[in-house]
C-alpha cells in the first residue's frame, strides 16, 4: 500500500520535472529560430539569473520542507501559514535586492563572467539585456519551489504538476509571440511573465484547496519597504556604475 502511495505520488512528480525540460526546450527552439547567437544569450543570462533562485530560493524551499511537512501532518495550517509567510518574507528580503542589483550591474556582471576570447562587447551587452529582463522575475522564480513544496507538504504532487504544465504552455506561446517582437528579449519577457503567473495561480489553488490564509502569505508592507530599500540602494549605486570604467578594469569590478 505505501509503495503504491509512493508511485502514485511521484508520476506527477516526474511529469512536472517533464514539462520544465520541455519549458526549456521549446525556449531554445524558438531561440535558435532567430538570429544566431541568441540562443547562447539566453542560456548565458538565464544561468547567472539561476544563481540567486538556486542559492537562496531552492535552499530555503529544500530546507523548509521538513517542517510544512509535520505542520501538515499534525493539522495546525495556523502554524503552516505563519511558518510559510515568515520564509516567503525572508526570500524577498534577500531576493528583491538581489534584482534590483542585478539589473544595475547587468553588463559588469556579465563582462566578468564572461567577457574576453570570443565573447565581444556585443555579446556582452546582448547578454547583459536579457538579463536585466530576466532580473524582475527572480523573486518570483525563488517563490515557485516553495510554494510547490507546501503541496508536497500536503501529499498532493497533482496540483503542481497542473500548474507546470499550465506554465509551460503559457511560456511556449508567450515566448513565440513577444520573440517576434523583441527577438530573444521576448523569451525572457515570457519568462518573467510566467513565473509570476505560476505564483498568483499557486497562491490562488492553496486558498480554494486548503486554507482560505493562504491568500495573505504575501507580506505587502514588508514587500514595500523591500522595494523602497532597494530602490534607495540602486540610487546610491547608480554613480558608482558610471564612475568606474568597468569594461576596462578588473579591480573595481
Amino acid at each position: 500500500a505505501e509503495m503504491k502511495k509512493l508511485l502514485l505520488l511521484s508520476i506527477p512528480r516526474v511529469f512536472s520535472l517533464v514539462g520544465l525540460q520541455l519549458m526549456y526546450f521549446v525556449e531554445g527552439i524558438i531561440a535558435t529560430a532567430l538570429s544566431p547567437g541568441n540562443l547562447t544569450v539566453l542560456r548565458y543570462a538565464q544561468d547567472v539569473q539561476s544563481f540567486p533562485v538556486g542559492i537562496i530560493g531552492v535552499s530555503v524551499a529544500i530546507s523548509s520542507f521538513s517542517v510544512m511537512s509535520k505542520l501538515s501532518l499534525d493539522g495546525a495550517f495556523s502554524s503552516l501559514h505563519r511558518f510559510l509567510r515568515k520564509k516567503i518574507d525572508h526570500l524577498l528580503l534577500l531576493l528583491i535586492p538581489a534584482s534590483f542589483g542585478m539589473f544595475l550591474f547587468s553588463t559588469p556582471i556579465v563582462n566578468l563572467l564572461l567577457g574576453g576570447g570570443e565573447f565581444s562587447l556585443q555579446a556582452i551587452q546582448d547578454t547583459a539585456k536579457v538579463l536585466q529582463i530576466l532580473s524582475v522575475g527572480i523573486p518570483f522564480m525563488a517563490l515557485v519551489p516553495l510554494l510547490m513544496r507546501v503541496f508536497f507538504s500536503f501529499q498532493d504532487t497533482i496540483r503542481p504538476m497542473i500548474v507546470t504544465i499550465t506554465a509551460m504552455v503559457f511560456n511556449s506561446i508567450l515566448a513565440i509571440f513577444l520573440a517576434h517582437r523583441f527577438e530573444v528579449s521576448g523569451i525572457a519577457f515570457a519568462a518573467t511573465f510566467t513565473a509570476i503567473f505560476a505564483v498568483i495561480i499557486l497562491i490562488l489553488m492553496l486558498r480554494i484547496r486548503y486554507v482560505s490564509g493562504f491568500s495573505h502569505i504575501l507580506a505587502f508592507p514588508s514587500m514595500l519597504v523591500y522595494l523602497l530599500s532597494s530602490s534607495l540602494m540602486s540610487v546610491v549605486l547608480k554613480p558608482l556604475l558610471s564612475s568606474f570604467p568597468f569594461s576596462d578594469q578588473t579591480l573595481p569590478l
